[in-house]
């Protein structure tokens, strides 16, 4: 694999020929890490560019990530683990393409700073918790083909009117 860096700015370029990006919490033992394989300090990571071949962000897969601020999730994305963006407290910007069909279980937990959500058509289902404790939420747009929301969803919104 070629030498990957986060840049003096913060951006990074998960490598090409990427497929499924994966994490582990940092209370987790075990596993795929992408992160370690790319030997990356993902805590530096503020805006991040995906090569067209990421189909699937895993369980965890951003995980930690406390500086990431913007994220376009490229529409080869299919789908999102659960915990995926768990604490990305720093994440204002979000955009989740019409290729995503499910949000999963705290998939958005923590991210502290996340103002506004559109959900896309596409997505038919949102998971436990998946926005919990998302204390800046102002604006949710649900697009109209979500026909269930697991329990606490948005539970501590406190931001939500």
């Amino acid at each position: 694999m070629a030498a990957v860096s986060v840049s003096a700015d913060g951006h990074f370029n998960i490598p090409e020929g990427t497929i499924t990006i994966v994490g582990r919490p940092s209370w987790g033992e075990g596993g795929e890490d992408s992160w370690e394989e790319w030997g990356v300090d993902k805590t530096t990571v503020k805006t991040v560019t995906f090569p067209a071949t990421v189909t699937s962000i895993g369980w965890w897969a951003f995980c930690g990530c406390s500086s990431l601020v913007t994220l376009t999730i490229p529409n080869s994305v299919t789908s999102i683990g659960d915990g995926a963006f768990w604490g990305c407290s720093s994440l204002v910007t979000l955009t989740i393409p019409d290729s995503v069909t499910s949000i999963e279980d705290h998939t958005f937990y923590g991210c502290s700073s996340l103002v506004t959500v559109t959900i896309p058509d596409s997505v038919t289902s949102i998971g436990q918790r998946a926005f919990l404790r998302c204390s800046s939420l102002v604006t949710i747009t649900i697009l109209g083909s979500v026909t269930s929301i697991g329990e606490k969803a948005f539970w501590r919104c406190s931001s939500l009117v």
